[in-house]
Parts: structure tokens; sequence; C-alpha cells
């Protein structure tokens, strides 16, 4: 399912804008810096978009920073920035933040609170929060300048001793920048290798990389959720020896899905060793608007999938899901604001002609096809296996659904507030809205046009109706269905639904398992489970692979 997370998007800024609250110690105070002046690149999704380049300058005990940043998506604009403060260990005095359309962004530290604002066309708000006795350091995880006045500041505390807390203006919203001990790792500077200290952060359960030298000097940060890095120039993280690179890549052949609204890009994985016909799945991505890999953060899963199904004798088709590509070009991506959108426009529409592809592929046994998916895809796996029913292609011989949602999206959802609410991830004031906009839609108090929680209620009276398990019910092919016991987005109230359903409707082949140690993803984590984990990369276990594949071949009738 959809992460839910605060919006931390900003306009003008790219990510977050927040104000990080040390409280005071006795850590050193960084030496003063001489003037100087930085530039850094940013980049989404190894491409860049954009350049910062700004001056430090010393003025008495106060220090300023002022920079320029050139971006050039979603559109080109320029921002310039102005951050000040105090004495030898950078006490916070003020922030502003200005865009070449009129747009003022920023904050300043009063006697008893911080104040922040936000004027302009976009915007119209100022807000205090109290201060409590702590000491404010400004971090804006899309400004270099912000970046690196936290690596000094991380280099005053190199033990993770001082305690954080961020504030984020435009969402008026605040919680713990968490913050573990730096560890040692190494990089290239300029072709050379070096070492350097890797700080993990979490805003907003975001795991953020923060690379810095051993005097603190910041040479990058990397949110890999968002796949969005600022480095400096001549600068690359090594990753070492990445598992995703040594893993063996299996024969994919594209192909496009077009199913009424915009051409999708697929791609038909194939066994690398030649005979066939082979057993074959259709693959269906979770919620949001998922790429064909099912990306998330550092973690291409159906990629994977894909890879690992081909080993095991397996044909794959994958796509682009219709609402990645509206949304490709769009600066927030969680948008699902085109008219007449429902579960049918978002997956089945497509799905319909990507399974009539598959059955027509003579590497695939048109006798021994299944549906895989994962969350909202595993929820739309039995309504579209219902609608192929009706249709001259060969039906599903099962189904695999990889963390099936048992309940409306809108449960889940506000489930999901809750659990991260208790984390500190969503504040009070944004789990309040969140259940009165879901009260809003369960009345009907909302117009045609209306978007709440980024899609219009055309598309919610889609998917909080459903009831695949009981379009399961109806089916004659069995499924395999399975949950991650670290997945707090679908948690016991949706197995036990599923639990029943196949109870309900026994037939051969039919199973159900709980998975040790794996999240929403199926990949493995530690401690109690959270978003940050998504920006961490994994893999899939062999024995999972092995046992969607053994479970393919058995319920088609394969060997």
């Amino acid at each position: 399912m959809a992460r839910m997370l605060p919006r931390l998007a900003a306009r003008p800024a790219l990510l977050a804008l927040a104000a990080a609250l040390a409280a005071p110690g006795t850590a050193p105070a960084a030496p003063p810096p001489a003037p100087a002046t930085e530039q850094f690149v940013f980049f989404m999704g190894g491409r860049s978009f954009g350049s910062e380049r700004f001056t430090v300058t010393s003025r008495g005990d106060t220090l300023l920073i002022e920079g320029v940043l050139l971006l050039s998506e979603p559109v080109e604009r320029q921002l310039t920035t102005r951050t000040r403060v105090l004495g030898r260990d950078e006490r916070l005095l003020d922030y502003l933040l200005t865009t070449n359309r009129g747009d003022s962004l920023g904050l300043r530290v009063e006697a008893d609170s911080l104040r922040f604002f936000a004027y302009g066309p976009g915007y119209g708000q100022s807000r205090a929060f109290g201060r409590d006795g702590r000491r404010p350091q400004i971090l804006d995880n899309a400004v270099a300048s912000h970046l690196w006045l936290l690596a000094r500041q991380l280099a005053r505390d190199p033990q993770a001793k001082t305690a954080l807390l961020a504030l984020v203006p435009q969402q008026s919203w605040q919680g713990g920048l968490e913050r573990q001990a730096p560890a040692a790792a190494s990089a290239l500077l300029e072709g050379k290798t070096i070492s350097v200290q890797r700080h993990s952060l979490t805003l907003a359960g975001l795991l953020t990389l923060m690379d810095t030298d051993a005097q603190g000097r910041l040479l990058s940060l990397r949110v890999p959720m968002q796949n969005f890095e600022i480095r400096r120039p001549g600068y690359q993280a090594e990753a070492g020896a990445a598992a995703a690179a040594a893993r063996k890549r299996y024969p994919s052949e594209a192909l496009t899905v077009e199913g009424g609204g915009p051409a999708l890009a697929g791609l038909l994985t194939l066994p690398a060793e030649s005979g066939g016909p082979w057993p074959a799945c259709l693959l269906l991505q979770g919620s949001g608007p998922m790429d064909k890999d099912m990306t998330v953060g550092p973690n291409a899963v159906f990629a994977q999938l894909a890879d690992g199904l081909a080993e095991r004798g397996i044909v794959s088709l994958r796509f682009d899901k219709r609402t990645f590509v509206i949304n490709r070009d769009k600066q927030d991506k969680a948008l699902y604001e085109a008219d007449n959108l429902t579960l049918q426009e978002e997956v089945i529409d497509d799905a319909l002609v990507a399974w009539r592809l598959l059955a027509s592929e003579a590497r695939a046994d048109s006798k021994r096809l299944v549906i895989l998916g994962h969350s909202l895809g595993a929820a739309a796996a039995p309504i579209l296996a219902a609608q192929i029913a009706g249709t001259a292609a060969p039906a599903p011989a099962g189904l695999v659904l990889l963390a099936p949602p048992g309940r409306d999206l809108l449960s889940i959802m506000l489930d999901q507030y809750r659990y991260l609410n208790a984390q500190g991830v969503v504040d009070d004031e944004e789990l309040e809205r969140s259940e009165y906009m879901a009260r809003r839609l369960r009345e009907g108090q909302v117009g045609a046009d209306d978007v709440i929680f980024f899609a219009k209620p055309m598309y919610w009276d889609s998917v909080n109706f459903w009831k695949p398990w009981r379009d399961y019910g109806d089916l004659s092919a069995p499924a395999l269905v399975l949950f991650g016991e670290r997945d707090y987005q679908i948690t016991a109230p949706d197995r036990a639904t599923w639990q029943g359903a196949l109870e309900a409707n026994p037939r051969p082949g039919a199973e159900l398992h709980l998975l040790p140690g794996v999240n929403h993803l199926f990949l493995h984590g530690e401690g109690k489970p959270g978003p940050a984990e998504y920006g961490m990369p994994g893999e899939l276990d062999e024995e999972l692979l092995d046992l969607i594949a053994d479970w393919i071949r058995s319920a088609t009738g394969g060997r």
C-alpha cells in the first residue's frame, strides 16, 4: 500500500524544509570557517536537475550564508537563500528563501518561539512553535547550505548525543530527527578513494544518509526513498559490490501495453535456457504511481522477482502503471487527480490487455498462466480474474497474492496514520485531519471534484466497496496468499479475512503463509517496522522465490 507520510514536498523547495532543535550541550564549537564559496549538484533518479552555489561570510560573531539554487525540473526556476547563525556554536537567527515567482518562505527565532512563514502566490501562512528551552539549528534537505551547517553540527557531537527535533513549516509539522552514530565508509572524490563518515538520519520516517569528511565538511546527502541526492562535484559514494549488481539478469524483451490510456512500457522476462512453453505470470504492483519494476527507494522488487522466477523456469510480464506515466513529469508524484479514475482505469483495463499479450506469447504456456499481485495489485487480482472469465482469454490457473488487503483501503490508510502517529512520524494534527477527511468521504460530504487523500471521490468509491476475497470465492483457481510478519500496512485483520476466505472456499492447492521477519515489500528488517527501512536496499529471499515458483508449477500442473 502507499506509504502514509506527512506531505513534505515543498513549494518551491523540492523536499522537506525543517528546523532541527538541538538540546544544549557541552560539545566543542566547530572552528570558524574561512570565507568561502561552495557548490553542490542535485540529482533525482541519477539525473542532474539543478545546482546550488553559496557563499559563507563572517561578520563579527555572525555567520552569513547566502546561496542561489538553479533548478530545471519540474520547471525552470531560481531560488535564493539567506541564513544567519550566531557565535562559534552557530545558533540560528533566521532564514529566508525566495523564488523568482514571488514566494518567500522561512523562519526567525524569537524570544520564546520559532516563527515559520510562507507568503506569496502559493502560500499565505505564519505559525509559531514554542522553543521549550531548546536551541534551534536549521535543516533543509533541499538546500545544501543548511546541510553544510548540519554537517558542522554533527562534527561537534560525533557520538550522536544531541537530541534533534524537526519542524516542517509549510505543513506545520514537528517530530524527531533520529540520528545514529556515524559509521566509517569509503568513497571517491576526484577519482581517489577517501575515508568518510556516513551519518544515518531519519526525518518523518524517511531514511537520509549524509557523508562528511573527518572535519565535518559536507560531501553528499541521499534520500533513497525519493531517489534524491545532493553531492559535491567529483564526489561519488561507493556502494561496494551491491547485491543487485551481482544478481544474474535474465533475458527481457520490451513490449507495449495499450489499455485505453497512455501507452505503457512493459518487459517480458524469460528463462535463460531454450525450451518451453513455460508457466508464466502477470505481475501487478501495489498502490501509487509505480513503474514496471515496482521501485521503492533503492529496491526494484518486481525486477528481482522477475529474475528469480526466470531462474526457476517461469516467464513473467510486468508493465508501468497508468498512474506512473500520467504522473511521471509532475513534481508531486502522489496525485491521482485525473478525472474518471477508478481501480478499473488504474489497474484492470491495462491488465486485461497485458493478460492477452501474455496468453499469446508462444514461450508462455497458455494453460499455465498465473496472476501475481502485491498489495493493491493483490486485491485487483481476483477482480481481474473474474473479468477475464467473461472474455475469450484463458482463465488463470492460480493467483499469487502478496500482502492482499482484507479491508477497504480507507480503513487501512487510517490504521497506517495511527501507527505512524504512535511512532512520531505523523503528528496529532495530521492524524486528526486524516480522520476528518475519511469521515467526510464515508458520509458523502464531498463534491465530485474534491481531492481527498490525493484522489477524487470516484476513485475512493471503487476501492472502498471492493471485496476481492468474495471475488476469489467465485473463482475455481486456487491462491497462494503470503503475508509478512513485520508488515505494518497489511496486518492481522487482513490476514483473518483471507484465512476465512480460503476456509470458506476450500480447493486443492490453496495455501496461506505468514513469513517471519519480512516487511510489506517482503524484504527482511529488524526492530520496530516503519517507513525508514524502505530506504534500505534488500534482496528477496531465495526461500520466498522457491515457495512462489514451486507453488506456480504445482498449481499449473507442472513439475
